[in-house]
């Protein structure tokens, strides 16, 4: 949607509001950050593993650390998508909570679906093709 609207970026009669802030928010956070996701997710386990081998053929203490701070931080991170799910959930009172339960499955399954489709869509708008009108 973002393409076929990027005209209006410099139309002057288009509000400064959507060009100044409703677009340079699609463009990061609908665009840019799900296609770098799956690089950082994927940097982040190959580090991962090789600090555990690295510490585990060399003995090196300092790559254990570091394998453990990684970690703490991706703990971390679950842990503060965790909670700001449940507190999605609390705002909004017609909501089945039991949905809550569907957290994992969404965090762990639908995201890599997602990454798929997102660099499948890059690809397609990258080659030109234009998809719907």
């Amino acid at each position: 949607m973002t393409f076929k609207h990027a005209d209006a970026l410099g139309d002057k009669n288009v509000s400064p509001g959507l060009r100044y802030f409703v677009f340079p928010n699609l463009i990061i956070f609908q665009i840019f950050f799900p296609i770098i996701a799956p690089f950082i997710d994927l940097v982040s386990t190959l580090s991962l593993l090789y600090l555990t081998i690295d510490f585990s053929l060399s003995g090196n203490e300092q790559h254990l650390l570091s394998a453990i701070h990684i970690l703490i931080y991706y703990c971390v991170f679950i842990a503060i998508d965790g909670i700001i799910t449940v507190i999605a959930f609390k705002l909004e009172e017609k909501e089945d909570r039991k949905l809550t339960r569907m957290f994992p499955i969404q965090r762990f399954v639908y995201r890599l679906l997602m990454y798929y489709i997102n660099l499948k869509a890059l690809k397609t708008a990258l080659s030109g093709y234009r998809v719907g009108r």
